[in-house]
């Protein structure tokens, strides 16, 4: 079985462990994830603009979500998954990016998403654990805030790197593709703590409490509006849970483990294969999990009769109502 050819560091080779088909399969896995996970999430973005129900009390903000995730999915992972297979493939081939921008607009787009599921989860916080406090929460300008929040915050935390202060973004070792590098200070630690370990936390914190909660209250559970919001904690919940299971290790490991990373190329490729997973995981999860967003999507596709969309209309809330 045929190698891919070595990628030689300075002072050093590094052999890349890892067959030709190997090589092609990680890549085909990779943009499969990508592809079918960019398009289940236009197609739940289209079901909830398209259906009045979805697009109230915490719709906007899991339309955010899958916005910012889609972003990932369809543009900034598969070029950084691109570069990576085309480096591999032929360590002459010329990657032609301004890895700078293109890093850092990467790697905030993922912080911004941390901002967003955090968003939902303390959406859910006061939906469920302080529902007579959830209509400020709901408020328009307040949902607006929020949105705008998840992104100042992802794109200012790791502003500093664009100067060099924490990082630099080049082409560096192991494959020579667009990448990051830190510079050995305590800056980069900082930041992210600050970028994913805290909203991370926050998150796991928030879901605890919202399932205690429901645990205890389990006559106020019955209501069907507050089923309707205990059904999206438990999606989101499943998806935060799916999420840190596939983050964790690459995180983990370049913050505490850089030179068994680093060093072994077709371990790094692999736990890049694990996060492709973690951003796929988000529209597939919600479609399983949630019966409105699979009726939305059969009344789209001509599958359904008018009655479910009907019924869905009818959930939304009226003056004076609290919204979902």
């Amino acid at each position: 079985m045929s190698t891919v050819k070595n990628i030689s560091l300075p002072n050093s080779t590094i052999s890349i462990d890892l067959s030709l088909s190997a090589l092609h399969f990680w890549f085909g896995f990779n943009i499969s994830c990508a592809s079918v996970s960019s398009i289940l999430i236009i197609l739940l973005l289209v079901v909830i603009f398209r259906t009045e129900s979805l697009r109230h009390g915490s719709g906007l903000l899991i339309a955010h979500l899958l916005f910012v995730n889609f972003l990932i999915c369809g543009f900034t992972q598969p070029t950084y998954l691109i570069g990576i297979f085309l480096k591999v493939n032929n360590p002459q081939e010329p990657i032609h990016l301004n890895c700078t921008a293109f890093m850092y607009i990467h790697l905030s787009l993922f912080r911004t998403e941390c901002f967003a599921s955090l968003s939902m989860a303390i959406n859910r916080f006061f939906a469920i654990v302080l529902p007579h406090y959830y209509h400020w929460m709901m408020k328009k300008s307040t949902v607006i805030a929020i949105i705008v929040m998840s992104w100042v915050c992802g794109f200012l935390i790791y502003s500093p790197t664009i100067f060099g202060i924490g990082q630099t973004y080049g082409k560096f070792p192991p494959f020579y593709s667009c990448g990051s590098r830190s510079n050995g200070d305590s800056v980069l630690p900082h930041l992210a703590v600050f970028g994913t370990y805290i909203p991370l936390g926050t998150l796991g914190f928030l879901y605890l409490v919202i399932a205690l909660s429901i645990l205890c209250n389990r006559d106020a559970s019955r209501n069907q509006r507050m089923q309707k919001r205990i059904t999206i904690a438990k999606m989101l919940c499943s998806s935060f849970v799916f999420y840190v299971c596939c983050f964790v290790p690459m995180t983990v490991g370049a913050s505490f483990f850089p030179l068994v990373v680093f060093r072994r190329p077709e371990v790094l490729m692999w736990l890049v294969a694990l996060q492709m997973l973690g951003y796929s995981g988000h529209p597939v999860v919600f479609l399983t999990l949630n019966k409105d967003y699979r009726k939305a999507c059969r009344n789209l596709f001509g599958k359904a009769h008018i009655g479910p969309q009907k019924t869905l209309s009818r959930t939304h809330p009226s003056r004076g109502e609290t919204a979902i």
